[in-house]
């Protein structure tokens, strides 16, 4: 996978998720997105599947709800060939929203693979500064304090 930011949609991988989310409905995107955070909650964090997919999956949820703008701030494109909107699932449900919120605790846990792969500090520390901002906006999209674990 190449990488090129600390931004969670600054990755090769994330650019694939939005090409196979683009061509489905909602109600399917729903259905990806949510296969793709129950493979990281139902699976130690080294044997999901794609642990980054749950990361991008969470931040397209993030920007879909309000505060979502405190995501997009981070994001640039190039072109107009390299849109994620299309991808974006307009009205996730509370438990869609929960779903994500649980997955990235998961995926950005200390000592797990994501925050191990960053070479250098101060990528790891400008990451963890995205993930932290994703992770307010997930919450504050169900109102009430995640009871598995507590804020990043």
């Amino acid at each position: 996978m190449g990488t090129w930011g600390p931004h969670p949609f600054e990755n090769d991988h994330a650019w694939d998720l939005f090409a196979e989310l683009a061509e489905l409905s909602d109600g399917e995107k729903a259905g990806r997105l949510q296969e793709i955070f129950e493979d990281v909650i139902d699976n130690p964090a080294d044997k999901a599947s794609w642990p980054v997919d749950a990361m991008v999956g969470a931040t397209l949820i993030a920007l879909a709800l309000p505060g979502g703008t405190a995501v997009e701030e981070y994001l640039t494109e190039d072109d107009d060939e390299d849109d994620w909107r299309p991808a974006m699932l307009p009205e996730p449900s509370p438990e869609l929203i929960f779903s994500a919120a649980r997955a990235l605790r998961i995926v950005t846990a200390p000592g797990g693979w994501w925050q191990s792969s960053w070479f250098e500090d101060e990528d790891r520390i400008a990451a963890l500064g995205h993930v932290q901002v994703i992770a307010d906006v997930l919450q504050s999209g169900f109102g009430t304090p995640l009871t598995d674990g507590g804020a990043l």
